[in-house]
């Protein structure tokens, strides 16, 4: 059951992002800064309070799989508005 809610959420994540990226004044750049950031701030203040090595590995895990959506987010986000100025 927590894997499917784990999935929920990236998907959750990947559609509010290519929202966010394609309808709202949300820039590609701007959006990879602030997501990059809140993840990097995360990663920090995580690795200076788990010393446990299996937790950190798994909290690392996650943190790829989240940068990867980020990553298909802005592609298909970049897709979406070239098929958009293309068609214009």
């Amino acid at each position: 059951m927590k894997l499917t809610m784990d999935r929920i959420y990236l998907i959750g994540f990947y559609l509010l992002s290519i929202i966010l990226m394609t309808r709202s004044g949300l820039h590609i750049v701007g959006y990879c800064l602030i997501s990059g950031g809140t993840l990097a701030l995360i990663a920090v203040a995580t690795s200076l309070f788990h010393t446990n090595h299996s937790k950190m590995d798994l909290f690392v895990n996650k943190l790829r799989v989240v940068g990867k959506i980020m990553l298909a987010a802005v592609l298909t986000a970049l897709l979406i508005k070239g098929i958009i100025f293309l068609s214009s």
